[in-house]
């Protein structure tokens, strides 16, 4: 099925059981993709958001005063490799190691973006008091490559 398909029938999914004002100007769609480092397959689901959540890089808490919101944003969407994890691939159903995403596919009209500021170690928490610079218009289209 083709991926507009999939998005449609995910946010007609969700629009049948919250159909609100709120949803109409906070709600976006993330795509999570779930790649086979074998065979190459890729898995994708529909998720949907109301506000991003986006790590401060742990360089940026320990050698910078500051950071741009751009490099959070890259943060956010790189890429996690996976490795011996016990995941089966549906096309070559074999126990694979696994690379996954999650980058935004359709964007809300209003975006709300959440900075975590706790570090979370196992010894302690911390806030972060690092500086996240934010530019006077923001381009998003790096971190929505499939929309």
């Amino acid at each position: 099925m083709p991926i507009e398909q999939q998005s449609e029938e995910y946010h007609r999914y969700y629009k049948a059981r919250d159909d609100s004002i709120m949803s109409d100007l906070f709600e976006g769609q993330l795509i999570n993709r779930t790649s086979c480092l074998s065979c190459g397959f890729q898995d994708l689901a529909f998720d949907n958001f109301m506000d991003l959540s986006v790590e401060i890089p742990r360089k940026a808490v320990r050698y910078l005063g500051s950071i741009k919101l751009a490099e959070c944003m890259e943060k956010y969407i790189e890429p996690e490799r996976m490795i011996q994890t016990g995941f089966k691939c549906s096309s070559c159903k074999r126990k694979v190691d696994i690379e996954k995403d999650l980058t935004i596919y359709r964007f809300p009209k209003i975006l709300v973006i959440h900075l975590k500021r706790f570090y979370h170690s196992a010894m302690r928490r911390e806030k972060l008091n690092t500086t996240v610079n934010f530019p006077e218009t923001l381009d998003m289209t790096p971190y929505a490559p499939h929309s």
